[in-house]
Order: structure tokens, then sequence, then C-alpha cells
């Protein structure tokens, strides 16, 4: 009898297989900074889908240096966490990093900004960056009465996301021949970055009218050097967050093309667990942007 007590035991512990004692999923995520509204929400909205399922999520910041991305992934993999969710700082540099991920069988999918090759990855959710660039080079020109002079402040790397955002501006612009973009400067998206940029931009060309700026950082330091200036100058951006919100509600911006951060968290959640599953989803999933100024933005402020 007690051969056959230790013979149970050593079942138990032993043979059975080890996916009743297994853990949940972990799951890693890494985004341009974390010191963005934007990316905020959209980790939010994937740690509480996730934790939901009784999984974990570690998210990294790499606050806009690649090296320090790539380097993340790496540790990642030696974590072997069981998917990766990110937003590429520098598209093109992370792909070395990327591959490894994808060689170690970890899935990816990829959110907001793309990687130059998007083959690496399971898959990419991302708004219509062209349609937000468009969309906020329009209203820029309507409130200007479709005349006067604007600058654009873009970021840094060109990967494929920022170009769309800038294309869909030139493209209003070129819509209302009156507007006439005077001065294009790079930053990194980010408020330190913008705020001297803005102030070059000002000295430069006191009577500017009109501003676009890559992302709600962007124009949230934009706005805080014409606020030094004690000027009157309109500002659009892209993301759609909750401090571009304020900014809106308070008069000090004109608007954010929304790239609907909490529903891009949301579906790719729900696209890497049809990965795990085995499912098949489609490649590339576009989020619609929602233009947010003072008419609607109390419908989509403090949600």
């Amino acid at each position: 009898m007690r051969k056959l007590l230790i013979m149970l035991m050593v079942l138990v512990l032993v043979v059975l297989p080890s996916a009743l004692f297994a853990q949940g999923k972990t799951f890693g995520a890494t985004f341009m900074s974390m010191n963005n509204a934007h990316f905020q929400t959209i980790n939010a909205g994937l740690k509480a889908a996730i934790e939901a399922r009784g999984d974990k999520l570690i998210t990294l910041d790499p606050d806009f240096d690649s090296a320090k991305q790539q380097q993340q992934l790496e540790d990642f993999i030696q974590e072997h966490i069981d998917g990766l969710f990110i937003s590429p700082v520098d598209g093109t540099a992370i792909m070395p990093a990327l591959t490894e991920v994808r060689d170690a069988g970890i899935p990816i999918i990829v959110i907001d900004a793309h990687p130059k090759d998007e083959s690496v990855v399971n898959g990419l959710v991302s708004a219509n960056n062209f349609d937000a660039g468009y969309q906020a080079g329009l209203t820029l020109a309507k409130a200007l009465n479709h005349k006067g002079k604007v600058g654009f402040i873009d970021y840094y790397i060109p990967d494929v996301t920022v170009l769309a955002r800038g294309n869909g501006f030139r493209k209003a612009l070129s819509e209302n021949p009156g507007i006439k973009l005077v001065v294009t400067q790079t930053g990194k998206g980010s408020v330190d970055s913008a705020l001297p940029i803005m102030e070059n931009i000002l000295q430069s060309d006191p009577d500017i009218d009109g501003m676009f700026c890559i992302n709600d950082p962007t124009a949230a330091g934009a706005i805080s050097a014409i606020e030094g200036a004690r000027k009157k100058v309109l500002v659009s951006s892209v993301d759609g967050s909750q401090d571009a919100m304020r900014l809106i509600k308070s008069g000090k911006q004109l608007s954010t093309s929304s790239q609907n951060p909490k529903i891009m968290g949301s579906t790719a959640v729900v696209q890497m667990y049809k990965v795990l599953a085995g499912q098949k989803i489609e490649h590339y999933v576009e989020v619609a942007i929602t233009l947010i100024d003072a008419k609607n933005v109390d419908k989509y402020f403090g949600k």
C-alpha cells in the first residue's frame, strides 16, 4: 500500500501535464514613450483586457531611445514572454530585434507606428494616419478662413506613420491654396523638444497663423511657447489624448485627430489571443479617425 501511495504522488507531481500547474500568460509591451498620454491610454486598455483574462502585462518605456527599445526586446526574449505589443521608436532600426523576437516564436502585434518590414510581425493595428493629417489640415485651413501662413513640427524619424500624417496634411493644404506652409521643423515627439522649436519659429516668423504638430505632446510644447510669446496661433495635432482635449476645452488648441487609442488597444488584444489560439487574423486592422475640436470635445473628454 505504501508503494502504491508513493507511485500516485509521483504521478501527480511529475507525470500529469504541467499545464495543470501553469501560470497565466505574460505579455510584453514597449511604446515610443510612456510620457505620451496616447500610449498611456493604449497601455491601460491592453492591461485591463489582458488582466481580465487572468494574464499579465509587463510594460517598458524606451523614452524615444531606439537602442534602449531594442535592448528591451532582447530582455523580453530572455523572459520568455508569450506575446509582444510594440510601437517602434524607429521602424527601421528595430528590425533586427523584431526578427529575433519572431525567431524565438513570440507573436508580435504592432500598435500605431509601423516597422519597415511588416511581414516580420503577426499583425498591425493602427489608425488611418493619412486621414489624421488631412483632417487636421482641413480644420486648420477652415479656422483660418482659407488664408494665412502655417508651420509643421514633424517627427525626426520619417517612418511610415509620420510620413502618412505629413502627406495628409500637405494634401489638405493643396486644396487650400490660400494657406502657405512656410516652415517645417523636426522634433522628437515630446513637449520638451517642441517648445524651443516653436520659440525659434516665432522669433523667425512672428506673424505665423497656424501650426500642425505631429502628435499631441508636440502640440503641448508648441502651445507653451505660443503662450510665452503672447501670440495667437492655431494648433492642430494627432493622437486624441485627454491632455489635448483639455487644451481644446480651454481654448488653447484648435483640434486633435483622435486615433481612438482605447479601440486600438482592445483590438490588439483580441488579435493577439487569436494568434495564440492558432486562428487566422487580418494582417492589418485600421481604426477610423475622429476629429475632435471645440464642437464635440465634451463627448470624448473624460471617457
